[in-house]
């Protein structure tokens, strides 16, 4: 077990570099999108996002999960590089077959949907950005069954450092505006698309396997369609909040889901990104069951910590990154919100992974198009009473229920049982400190800090009065620290 945690630390903090870079740039920017962009035009390229990530959510069909699971699978080197390359070639051409009608009508589209035709360069750059994001999916999960985390990171960095430099130039130098954005994310996904053609080359060998990309097909298009599902319980919202509110409204509300969600992609990722890898590698070894339980029980630990963390310092997190507009700090009130969606949401991919290795795709798109579906009335039910806080109450309920069903169906197929006395612990207690610390009366900004901080730090020594821990657990950590100890 612990050569296993070993394995997941140093993994999760090799792509933690990645994922901090692409979420980095986000967080970075936004001083400079709250100093230049009004909150409507942000709340404007917040739909188009949300449009974007719905494509890139179902248009790769699975295929990259399955490319996950079959090359994993697979033994015969030259097998493996057949199965790439009819994964990375169907992919191409199905990408062609979608996107270039979208980008030679793009001239249609912004006069029927936005009533100006002239907008069309924000339809012929979602293309570009659909087209190369999704495939480069193919060699980007490639290189994480290979276990090349360095060629990943780095190809991620350079992404970073391509759409940073690009966007500021085009905002602060030419004054586009949003139109700014959009290049920095084009020119940065065409970047990528180039340092990984090496890779591609060297994965590939020229043979179609027919048979198996059938197959792949099957096993994964149930996972685009719970892919779709799952950004319309992430990101539907902004619709609903743009139907229901205003712009403003929905710049405000991506601004606060952006910062909460920055500890989804930049630390849950990571995790997610060795776990898969960790599990699918033992999936035959006999303590597979116990191996999942424990890393869910270590996932909650150390991500509730998390946010219990970042919750109770959430206005300052707003505070701190945006600037000028005023309006931007409404966002902080759906953090802490937000963020516990999150870690339900971080505990159901772990389930699902549990299916995956049951073969049980099915069950996973049915579980998110429902839950999907839920997300969608609750939103309708909510944002009238609570606006932005009704869309994220409706995001918790839809993804509390989610990971509900998930956990069911994971026990069922895949025969496991799940530690709910040590999972309850966990909950019980970050709900209790952020409770009390947000029942604590007013107080100087110094001594606040200080209490927080206290209260923040008192959650693991909570879990051990309340016997968390295993017995193993706690002479193992015991040995470690004595073998520092003594190398001192």
């Amino acid at each position: 077990m612990l050569d296993n945690l070993k394995y997941m630390a140093k993994h999760s903090s090799i792509y933690l570099i990645g994922n901090i870079s692409s979420k980095l740039i986000g967080l970075v920017l936004l001083p400079l999108y709250t100093s230049r962009i009004t909150l409507s035009d942000y709340g404007f390229y917040a739909l188009f996002d949300v449009s974007i990530q719905f494509c890139q959510g179902f248009l790769h069909l699975g295929i990259p999960n399955a490319l996950f699971r079959w090359m994993n699978l697979e033994q015969k080197e030259t097998e493996k590089k057949a199965i790439f390359f009819s994964s990375y070639l169907f992919t191409v051409l199905f990408l062609l077959i979608i996107c270039l009608p979208l980008f030679f009508l793009s001239t249609s589209l912004a006069r029927g949907i936005l009533g100006d035709a002239s907008m069309n360069i924000y339809f012929q750059l979602s293309t570009l950005i659909i087209f190369f994001s999704i495939l480069n999916m193919i060699p980007l999960f490639t290189l994480r069954v290979r276990e090349k985390s360095l060629y990943y990171v780095v190809a991620v960095l350079a992404k970073f450092v391509v759409q940073l430099l690009v966007t500021i130039l085009a905002i602060v130098q030419y004054d586009k505006g949003i139109l700014g954005i959009f290049l920095g994310l084009v020119v940065s996904e065409v970047l990528m698309f180039v340092m990984l053609l090496p890779f591609v080359i060297r994965q590939t060998v020229l043979r179609v396997l027919p048979k198996e990309l059938k197959e792949m097909i099957r096993f994964g298009f149930p996972l685009s369609l719970s892919g779709l599902a799952s950004r319309v319980l992430n990101i539907g919202d902004r619709y609903v909040l743009g139907y229901l509110t205003t712009l403003e409204v929905v710049g405000a509300y991506d601004i606060g889901y952006r910062i909460a969600n920055a500890v989804d992609v930049i630390l849950i990722h990571s995790f997610q990104n060795s776990f898969q890898q960790l599990v699918w590698k033992n999936v035959k070894a006999p303590n597979i069951r116990r191996l999942v339980r424990k890393l869910l029980d270590y996932f909650l630990f150390v991500f509730l910590w998390i946010i219990l963390a970042v919750s109770v310092f959430s206005y300052d997190l707003v505070n701190l990154l945006t600037v000028t507009y005023e309006e931007y700090l409404a966002a902080a009130v759906i953090i802490p919100t937000i963020l516990l969606s999150i870690v339900f949401r971080g505990a159901g991919f772990i389930f699902n992974q549990t299916l995956q290795m049951a073969n049980k795709t099915a069950p996973i798109a049915y579980i998110m198009t429902g839950t999907a579906i839920l997300n969608i009335g609750l939103n309708f039910l909510f944002i009238p009473f609570w606006g932005m806080q009704g869309a994220a109450l409706a995001t918790l309920f839809s993804f509390i229920i989610y990971s509900g069903i998930s956990a069911y169906l994971s026990e069922k197929y895949f025969q496991i049982t799940y530690t709910w006395s040590n999972i309850g612990k966990l909950f019980v207690t970050t709900v209790f400190l952020y409770g009390a610390i947000t029942l604590l009366p007013p107080l100087p900004p110094v001594p606040l800090i200080i209490i927080k901080i206290v209260f923040i730090a008192l959650f693991p020594f909570l879990l051990y009065v309340f016997r968390f821990y295993e017995l193993r657990e706690l002479t193992t950590l015991k040995n470690l620290l004595s073998k520092k100890s003594l190398k001192k």
